[in-house]
């Protein structure tokens, strides 16, 4: 395990960030929720509106957030889909639903009718936000056969099932698209009070990328934004993960020839300092594929899966580890046995420093090819807007990555990752 490190480590060697430019990030106009990257290199904007509302959001309507945005697909302008408009034009447009936050998104080309009829639709869909009982019962009809197709397929199931358990007493509890009993439930009265509480300005956050200055990204924002009420920044109370299991095992029998195995443990706020290490951390354990503790011991050793994974899930209020995996059935309670055998392990932090700044030095080489185009410069800004995060992130995620070490990583071990709190789900027979 350590040659092959050092060889891979030497290899890398010539990938320096030193190398790498990093965007300018600008505030448009000075106003930190309306971010902007200019980039040149094609006559293409990319245009993300953040809206500070997502399924967590749904109250006592599991599905609320999502059928609610789901409604922009009927909206018309002058007698025509707006779907259809945004095609007429080149532009691609997408909406999505998230378990903090929502976002609807466009693409267009650069030219003098787009910068003033992209946004014209966009203001549109912000303040116009009406949807009838017949347009309502379609979505909600497309809705059911979603939630019944997830039904259907063992890793939607447990990711399901999983986030019921774990993040119990919580709105992040349900799926972002609800269930079907309260799907049918919700009434045009319902979406259009929902849509006029989270469209507001004190909720949308916007960011550019692309061909674009700051004065046009000002007229642009400008113009979404036009007689839209001023309204109240969404806010909810602050959750907390309840689950106090002590590896929890929830078993879900389905007859399927594989069974998927999913864990969640409580981890490390996105806006901590401590999240690199554990980014690190992740990364040696599970997040990197080959040479990762968990292909090791799974696949490499055992040959029990193709592939392992761990990742980190941040969410507003805290942060998850998970590790995904699926096997055959009569290998299933020896993967399990491995998997859990391999969390407490964790706690003895036996990473080497060679291993360590081998990973400090991968996850910075990865991240540089993350903001290698616009659409992912635009998610990145989405994060940095939604977490509140400096405005300098690029330079500060290196510098953040750089300064772990193997005590920074002994105190998230030891202080932050509660290991003995995981929950394990399995959907599959065995």
């Amino acid at each position: 395990m350590k040659s092959t490190y050092t060889f891979i480590f030497l290899a890398l060697i010539v990938y320096q960030t030193d190398l790498y430019s990093y965007p300018k990030i600008l505030p448009v106009k000075s106003n930190p929720d309306y971010l902007l990257i200019t980039e040149n290199t094609l006559p293409i904007i990319d245009l993300t509106i953040n809206l500070n509302a997502g399924s967590s959001h749904d109250g006592s309507l599991p599905g609320l957030t999502n059928l609610s945005f789901e409604s922009i697909s009927k909206l018309k302008y002058r007698d025509e889909k707006i779907t259809d408009l945004f095609e007429n034009i080149g532009a691609e447009f997408n909406y999505s639903v998230g378990k903090d936050f929502s976002t609807i998104s466009v693409r267009f080309i650069n030219n003098r009718k787009n910068i003033d009829y992209v946004p014209k639709l966009l203001n549109f869909i912000l303040t116009e936000r009406k949807i009838n009982k017949n347009d309502l019962e379609f979505i909600k009809e497309k809705t059911n056969n979603k939630i019944y197709s997830q039904s259907l397929r063992p890793g939607s199931l447990a990711s399901i099932k999983i986030s019921e358990k774990f993040f119990i007493g919580t709105g992040y509890s349900h799926p972002v698209i609800g269930y079907k009993k309260s799907v049918n439930s919700i009434s045009v009265t319902n979406i259009n009070n929902h849509l006029e509480e989270i469209f507001n300005k004190e909720s949308i956050a916007i960011n550019l990328v692309g061909n674009i200055n700051e004065n046009e990204s000002a007229h642009i924002i400008s113009t979404v934004l036009n007689d839209l009420p001023k309204g109240k920044k969404i806010r909810k109370e602050p959750s907390k993960i309840n689950f106090n299991g002590k590896m929890y095992l929830n078993k879900i029998s389905m007859d399927t020839k594989q069974t998927h195995i999913f864990i969640l443990m409580p981890g490390v706020k996105r806006t901590e300092e401590s999240y690199y290490s554990l980014l690190v951390i992740n990364y040696l354990f599970g997040g990197s594929g080959f040479g990762s503790t968990l292909l090791n011991e799974i696949r490499q050793k055992r040959g029990l899966a193709y592939s392992v994974y761990s990742y980190l899930r941040p969410y507003n209020d805290f942060g998850v580890l998970a590790i995904s995996m699926q096997t055959k059935n009569e290998n299933a309670r020896q993967a399990i046995n491995i998997l859990k055998s391999e969390i407490f392990k964790l706690k003895n932090n036996s990473f080497i420093n060679e291993e360590i700044t081998f990973a400090k030095e991968s996850l910075l080489n990865s991240f540089n090819i993350r903001h290698d185009t616009n659409k992912k410069m635009l998610g990145l800004l989405s994060q940095i807007n939604y977490f509140d995060m400096d405005l300098d992130y690029f330079r500060n995620y290196e510098n953040s990555i750089r300064n772990v070490n193997d005590k920074t990583i002994e105190d998230v071990l030891q202080k932050q990752l509660f290991l003995e709190k995981s929950i394990i789900t399995t959907v599959g027979n065995f």
